[in-house]
C-alpha cells in the first residue's frame, strides 16, 4: 500500500511540474495606464495571460517602480520589467513579454482647491480654541496654490504642534494623506484676534497701592497681545497690591500684583514664644514683610535682639 501511495505521489509530481514547472506566460504591456496608488504593480500595467492563477496573482503583485508624482508622468520599458521580474525570482525563459515596447504611466489625482484647505482649517479652529465665537476673530493671512495629490484614500488631518495659547499669529499644519502615509504637509498662516471682557484701572493706581473696587472697571477690550495672565475677575484684583505703576484704561494681569503681607515691615508685633507649660510674649518689630507660615527677621524690642520667627497671623510671630 505504501509503495503504491508512493509511486501516485512521484508520477502527481513529474505531472505538475511538467504541466505547471514549465508554465509558459505571455504577459502583453499596455500603452498608457492611470494607477491609483502610491507603487505600480505589474498587473495594473499588463494583461498576464497563464493557466496557472496563483503564478498570474504573484506576477500581478510585483512591484514595478513608485508612482509618478501628480500631473507628471513616468515610462517603464520591458527590459526595465524583466529585470525586476529577475530580481523577483521568476523563471523568465518561460516568459514572453509582447504588446508596447514602453508603458506611459501616470496617476489619478485629485485637485484640492485652497477654499478646502482654508474651510478645513477654519472648522478646526472654531472646534480647538478656547475663546467663544464672539470672542474671536480668525483671518488667514496668506494665499495656498491649490494642491493636486493622489486619489485613492485621500484625506486632510492636522498634524498637531505646540502652538501656545493660540492667538496672534502662528501657523496650522495641514497633513495631505492617503490612507496613512503622508503625501505633503501644508503650513497655513493664521491671525487670530480675541477680544474679552477684561478687568481694567478706572484710573491711575500707584506702585505699592492696596487696589479696592473703586479702582477697577470692567472693559471690552482686545486681548491678542496681552498674553495668558489677564484678569477677568475683579475678586482676584481687589486686596492685593500693585507691584509698578498702573496708567488709566490699563489691563490688570496677575503677574503685576501680589498679595499684600500678613506682616509688613516695619510694623509692631507680637513675638510668642511657647516652651512646655509657659507661654511668654514680648514685643517686636518686624524687619521684613511676611505671609502667613513664612519666617521673617523680627527686632525684640526689649533685649534688642534680631531674632527669625514664623508668622502666624496678623502682628503675631512665633519662636519654634
Amino acid at each position: 500500500m505504501k509503495k503504491i501511495i508512493k509511486i501516485l505521489f512521484i508520477i502527481f509530481f513529474i505531472n505538475y511540474f511538467f504541466t505547471f514547472g514549465n508554465e509558459k506566460v505571455d504577459i502583453v504591456l499596455k500603452d498608457k495606464v492611470i494607477v491609483f496608488g502610491s507603487v505600480i504593480t505589474l498587473g495594473e500595467i499588463a494583461d498576464i495571460k497563464c493557466a496557472d492563477e496563483k503564478l498570474r496573482q504573484s506576477l500581478s503583485e510585483i512591484v514595478i517602480a513608485n508612482s509618478p508624482i501628480p500631473l507628471k508622468s513616468r515610462i517603464i520599458k520591458k527590459i526595465y520589467i524583466f529585470n525586476r521580474l529577475k530580481h523577483n525570482r521568476f523563471d523568465i525563459d518561460n516568459m514572453t513579454l509582447s504588446g508596447s515596447e514602453k508603458v506611459i504611466i501616470s496617476i489619478d489625482v485629485k485637485e484640492i482647491s485652497e477654499k478646502e484647505i482654508f474651510e478645513f482649517v477654519l472648522n478646526y479652529l472654531e472646534n480647538k480654541l478656547p475663546y467663544r465665537p464672539e470672542e474671536r476673530e480668525i483671518v488667514i493671512k496668506k494665499r495656498i496654490a491649490n494642491i493636486f495629490a493622489p486619489s485613492r484614500e485621500l484625506h486632510l488631518e492636522i498634524i498637531e504642534r505646540r502652538i501656545g495659547i493660540m492667538k496672534g499669529t502662528f501657523q496650522v499644519n495641514v497633513g495631505i494623506y492617503n490612507g496613512k502615509r503622508l503625501n505633503k504637509s501644508v503650513l497655513v498662516p493664521v491671525k487670530v484676534r480675541t477680544f474679552e471682557n477684561v478687568v481694567s484701572a478706572k484710573e491711575g493706581i500707584g506702585g505699592g497701592s492696596v487696589i479696592g473696587k473703586e479702582d477697577l472697571i470692567v472693559e471690552r477690550k482686545e486681548t491678542t497681545t496681552l498674553g495668558n495672565k489677564i484678569i477677568y475677575n475683579v475678586d482676584d484684583a481687589i486686596g492685593k497690591k500693585a507691584k509698578i505703576s498702573i496708567k488709566k484704561g490699563d489691563v490688570l494681569k496677575s503677574n503685576i500684583l501680589e498679595n499684600v503681607p500678613v506682616i509688613q515691615r516695619g510694623e509692631f508685633v507680637t513675638i510668642a514664644v511657647s516652651k512646655g507649660d509657659v507661654f511668654v510674649k514680648a514685643p517686636g518689630k518686624a524687619m521684613q514683610d511676611g505671609n502667613m507660615d513664612d519666617f521673617i527677621r523680627v527686632l525684640n524690642l526689649s533685649s534688642n535682639e534680631n531674632i527669625i520667627a514664623q508668622v502666624n497671623g496678623n502682628s503675631l510671630v512665633i519662636i519654634k
